[in-house]
């Protein structure tokens, strides 16, 4: 098997565990496994040259403000933006009621 070294700043790694965040939440179970390898090979190596570990930056609870996220909503079930949506969304999912 062969091998190859890169050098990351914390930040890059940050930023590559975030980008690996988003690949298993795209794919689901199928990405799940191959994501947590390579995000505990990269703090792997971070903790053993004693740097700071590169976590994901967590996300903040979403607070009870009506139908307000990604998909575009904002208000008791009247959408603007591209959602499209009826209801009560939060976090860019999509209801009816």
């Amino acid at each position: 098997m062969e091998s190859a070294s890169v050098t990351f700043t914390t930040n890059e790694a940050q930023v590559l565990i975030q980008l690996i965040d988003i690949a298993v939440k795209a794919q689901g179970l199928a990405a799940a496994e191959a994501g947590l390898v390579l995000t505990r090979k990269v703090q792997q190596a971070f903790s053993e040259s004693g740097a700071e570990v590169p976590t994901l930056n967590p996300q903040p609870a979403p607070q009870d403000q009506g139908n307000v996220g990604n998909s575009g909503c904002v208000g008791d079930g009247g959408c603007v933006g591209d959602g499209g949506c009826v209801g009560g969304s939060v976090g860019g999912g999509f209801t009816t009621s």
